[in-house]
């Protein structure tokens, strides 16, 4: 999100975020990237005028830094895997997480951006308020779908709320994710303005709850948490402790962390330590004890029941498949 900028209705290029065109055909675009980060893919496609969705796909740690000026634009993302970071220029942070959705209205305040689990796929839908109001007005109505009250439902108190969308929010932000624009684009379109019929009806407290804000110095302060506790996976470690030691409280430590990778701190290092598990499993070096006790599992059981909670199955049954 907070990616696109657009300029007379038209596509532009985007270079400055090392995004290069891989290939364009009429009104969609594929940006890629591929450098010692990582690579990525930004799949953009036109709607109707004035109405675009980008499909994101990355695995990646570079920094997207740039002029991020949304402004006479509306945004809404979805994140299907992975966190969003973004670095606001008044050193805060916000962050949009797995199964989330995010509203943004005339947005010019972002400096970076970034994928904190490096893993991010999702979408965005962005709209151009002036070509909408101006072309698709009497469309939409027509749809009964109102963007500018979609808009004041949204951003009465700010610029930038995330959304917890019921299931039938939810099924049809994940229908749009997993449709193919190459292939199904009259389907896209549909689920669209189902979504803004839907959003149009007016958005219930239990569905909208105003982002928290990190101070970036925070942020800094559980990244350097993460390190900590991912650095050496045999050692044990308290949260009392990590609190201490990097002077946080326990509770925004256990808040933003979650914010931040999507998982509670020791719910994270298990799973770090399983995968980490799986792989020593595969190289065929170490009995199932000692990968145990190589991930901070000094009992057997414990870490055959940690194992098969994040894996699936057992490591002595994850051993035979490999």
């Amino acid at each position: 999100m907070g990616v696109v900028i657009k300029n007379n209705n038209s596509f532009i290029d985007i270079a400055q975020f090392d995004l290069k065109t891989a290939r364009k055909s009429g009104d969609t675009v594929l940006y890629e990237l591929d450098d010692k980060n990582g690579y990525g893919k930004m799949l953009m496609c036109r709607i109707f005028p004035g109405i675009d969705v980008y499909y994101n796909d990355y695995n990646t740690a570079c920094d997207f830094a740039g002029k991020f000026d949304m402004d006479k634009y509306f945004e809404l993302g979805y994140s299907h895997e992975g966190t969003y970071e973004f670095e606001l220029r008044d050193n805060r942070c916000i962050y949009i997480g797995e199964g989330e959705f995010i509203a943004l209205c005339n947005i010019f305040e972002s400096l970076r951006s970034r994928f904190p689990q490096k893993i991010f796929k999702g979408f965005g839908i962005i709209f151009d308020i002036e070509t909408v109001n101006k072309l698709l007005k009497g469309y939409l109505k027509e749809f009964s779908i109102d963007l500018g009250l979609i808009i004041d439902s949204l951003c009465t108190d700010g610029n930038i709320f995330v959304l917890k969308g019921d299931s039938e929010i939810q099924s049809i932000l994940e229908k749009i994710y997993f449709s193919d624009p190459s292939r199904q684009l009259a389907y896209i379109k549909i689920k669209v303005l189902e979504l803004l019929n839907l959003l149009s009806n007016g958005i219930t407290v239990e569905m909208k709850y105003k982002c928290r804000y990190y101070e970036k110095n925070t942020v800094l302060k559980v990244k350097n948490v993460k390190e900590h506790l991912t650095e050496e996976l045999s050692r044990r470690v308290t949260i009392d402790q990590l609190a201490k030691e990097h002077n946080i409280t326990k509770t925004m430590l256990k808040t933003c962390f979650k914010d931040i990778y999507g998982l509670p701190p020791y719910k994270y290092l298990k799973k770090i330590r399983m995968n980490h598990a799986a792989v020593l499993i595969k190289q065929g070096k170490y009995s199932i004890s000692e990968v145990g006790g190589l991930v901070g599992y000094q009992n057997a059981s414990k870490f055959s029941s940690a194992f098969k909670d994040v894996m699936g199955v057992s490591p002595r049954e994850y051993s035979k498949r490999y």
